[in-house]
């Protein structure tokens, strides 16, 4: 499992130099990502939330693939392996990706629609840490502007609500 620590320890250690990242520097802390989340899963949802925080669109996309081939289910929050002859397969504009449930679907499309366009190496000051410290979650750093799917079902008070709120996931899928 990936905690926050984690992702400060060997993805963002290394760029802490200054304040504006290179292009390789972006495509490093991209592939470290990538590499560290397709061979385990999100500690918490403030991780996923964390990770959020540094990805594109086709970072996540990219993970989604690489979670795949290593046989887990492609939402990054789950620990799920998957089998392929219970898995639920999705094909998406991009390309097919496998999950363990609808639900945990509905969860990476939901994400899918919050991250950031922007490549990091454009935002400034985003990947730095005022002190490094691995026993606790920095201060100075917001976790992320994302709502993952499963905060905002917990936060819903009716049935109707949520029931209202899959029916516009399911609407933005078909566009």
């Amino acid at each position: 499992m990936t905690s926050i620590c984690d992702i400060n320890e060997y993805v963002m250690k290394p760029h802490q130099l200054h304040e504006r990242l290179s292009i390789k520097e972006w495509e490093h802390i991209n592939n470290d990502i990538v590499i560290l989340l397709a061979s385990s899963f999100c500690l918490d949802e403030n991780t996923l939330k964390y990770v959020c925080k540094f990805i594109t669109l086709d970072t996540y996309r990219n993970l989604i693939h690489a979670r795949n081939i290593n046989g887990r289910c492609a939402y990054p929050m789950c620990q799920s392996h998957i089998n392929t002859a219970s898995t639920m397969s999705y094909s998406t504009v991009d390309n097919i990706s496998q999950y363990c449930n609808d639900f945990h679907f509905d969860c990476s499309q939901f994400l899918l629609t919050q991250i950031n366009k922007t490549p990091l190496y454009e935002r400034v000051d985003l990947h730095m840490f005022k002190t490094y410290n691995t026993g606790e979650q920095q201060e100075n750093h917001k976790i992320s502007d994302v709502t993952l799917l499963e905060e905002l079902i917990r936060n819903k008070s009716t049935d109707n609500d949520i029931f209202d709120m899959l029916k516009e996931i399911t609407a933005f899928q078909l566009k």
